[in-house]
């Protein structure tokens, strides 16, 4: 496997943790923004929407970018032949129920 491609695998295996503390930052900040704006009255819907659609797009972005990511180190896996078939599976099932925490590991230990 070249350089090129252990930087991709690595980036792909951190970057959608990155995402999802980036999500929870903006969904906090989105929070404190507007309770002193509906303190004394009503927010107004067209504040929220504005605060909720960059939210949304993170939020989509963040999964397609871990469902390319599960579907990258799944075929990796299956074309791994160091792995024997149990670790395979193993690995595999990782990759689909835990994938966050699965996929550093993987990078860190197999590739």
């Amino acid at each position: 496997m070249s350089s090129t491609q252990k930087t991709l695998y690595g980036i792909l295996a951190f970057l959608p943790i990155l995402f999802s503390i980036l999500l929870i930052v903006q969904i906090f900040s989105m929070i404190a923004e507007i309770i002193p704006e509906s303190r004394f009255e009503e927010p107004n819907p067209k504040v929220i929407f504005e605060t909720i659609l960059p939210i949304v797009m993170w939020g989509v972005f963040a999964g397609l970018l871990s469902l390319a990511s599960v579907i990258l180190y799944i075929v990796h896996a299956v074309n791994n032949k160091n792995l024997e078939s149990g670790e395979r599976t193993m690995w595999i099932l990782l990759f689909i129920f835990v994938n966050g925490i699965s996929q550093p590991i993987y990078f860190l230990l197999r590739i």
